[in-house]
């Protein structure tokens, strides 16, 4: 496996340059994997043209007990919200009607997604998953929880991955305070 590219300059635009430069040297659907050090924040970026896949991910710092998780809505959700499955109603009707939303705390979902910026872009993006998961790493003890947004599809768009970097950092700097 490659080493990755690690951005760490507070120069936006020369940040997206950069990786505007690593998508113009790979040949195809490459693999390039991405890290970017803002505010003492380490965020992930993962393109993988072979598995058809995008993902940011970033270590939640302050770990407490809010979770949540966004997927699209598709038939066996709509079967499932019958039996009593959990699918918060945020009041946004496009993007209440995209979403499943299930979380155990629907306040701090509503502060998440209050912002119209932030639900008219996730909304635009086919197959987005955003959610609070858990991994083990190599130097903590137990699971530790990550911030993790997934769209499945290969996005290689400089534009829609800065504006999807940006509400991805302000959503984990929401979620981590």
């Amino acid at each position: 496996m490659e080493e990755p590219i690690i951005i760490t300059t507070e120069n936006q635009n020369e940040v997206w340059l950069k990786i505007e430069q690593a998508f113009k040297t790979t040949e195809g659907l490459a693999v390039s994997h991405f890290e970017f050090e803002k505010d003492q924040r380490r965020i992930l970026l993962d393109v993988d043209g072979n598995k058809q896949s995008t993902v940011f991910s970033a270590i939640i710092y302050n770990q407490n007990e809010f979770r949540f998780a966004i997927h699209p809505q598709g038939v066996i959700d709509e079967i499932g919200k019958i039996f009593g499955m959990q699918d918060v109603v945020l009041g946004y009707k496009e993007f209440d009607d995209k979403f499943i939303i299930k979380t155990n705390q629907e306040s701090k979902v509503q502060l998440l997604f209050a912002d119209e910026r932030v639900r008219d872009l996730l909304t635009s993006v086919p197959e987005l998953c955003l959610e609070i998961v858990e991994y083990l790493t190599e130097n903590e003890e137990g699971k530790v929880p990550f911030l993790e947004l997934k769209v499945n599809g290969y996005i290689s768009e400089v534009r829609l991955l800065r504006q999807l970097f940006q509400v991805f950092y302000d959503l984990l700097s929401k979620v981590d305070n």
